[in-house]
């Protein structure tokens, strides 16, 4: 923040490597797994992990369920080339703001720029979070926006069984996916540039066996893992700060 009022910043090792302590104002404060965690989804009705539905449709569907201004000119561009090197792949992206044809339009250009036609892309507008969250049925693989990953949206996905692939950065925020990502153990879904982004999404959209195989187990994974392990998340937060205090008064 660079605030002298702001004495601490909550991180993980993912999230900020020991060697770039100096580039904050504040003292990290190292909470032991994760810095985030998520809270199983309560809905009105029970919405199980389905099947990958290429196994029924013999292509991928990749997907976005951010908010339009994450899309930023890069992630479009990283987009589209998975969407080139997979020419039978087709592109869900499903947000509120696409209740506006505008919204729509202004994507549609944007792809255009980089040779994907309109028909390859899916638009779906707002829904209930039960509906929502049913609606990762409908999808394979989900694409992380760069340098501004998902957070709440790449937990209810790997929830509802969906990997998604994520490009590491170079901040706090933009390693959020690669933090979130490590937790449940899909580290080979974590890019270290663009051409591994590509790779990734080859290799499993081209091995739609091991791809179920993944989203079948996922959500045991996520209920096993730190990222949805709120009571250990609620002990080590609170020994972190109760640490910190400690290390105040003594001062």
């Amino acid at each position: 923040t660079g605030l002298s009022e702001i004495d601490y910043i909550l991180v993980d090792k993912k999230s900020v490597p020991e060697m770039e302590h100096d580039h904050f104002s504040e003292k990290p404060l190292y909470l032991e797994k994760t810095r985030l965690c998520m809270s199983v989804p309560k809905t009105t009705r029970a919405i199980e992990v389905s099947d990958t539905p290429a196994l029924r449709k013999g292509s991928i569907c990749f997907a976005s369920f951010q908010v339009p201004n994450k899309m930023t000119d890069s992630t479009l561009q990283l987009w589209a080339n998975t969407l080139r090197a997979l020419p039978e792949a087709s592109m869900r992206l499903q947000h509120a703001a696409f209740e506006f044809d505008q919204a729509q339009q202004d994507i549609i250009e944007r792809f255009s720029i980089h040779g994907i036609p309109a028909h390859r892309l899916q638009f779906v507008a707002g829904m209930s979070y039960s509906d929502y969250l049913a609606a990762h049925a409908e999808v394979d693989i989900i694409l992380d926006t760069h340098p501004f990953p998902g957070g709440t949206t790449t937990a209810e996905a790997i929830w509802m069984g969906v990997p998604t692939i994520s490009l590491i950065g170079s901040s706090l925020l933009s390693r959020q996916g690669e933090s979130m990502l490590s937790c449940v153990g899909l580290d080979a879904w974590i890019a270290n540039d663009e051409e591994h982004f590509v790779q990734i999404a080859t290799k499993y959209a081209t091995d739609i066996q091991t791809l179920n195989q993944i989203r079948r187990n996922l959500r045991q994974a996520a209920l096993a893992s730190p990222l949805f392990d709120a009571s250990q998340f609620t002990r080590n937060f609170e020994q972190v700060v109760n640490d910190a205090w400690r290390q105040h008064l003594s001062k």
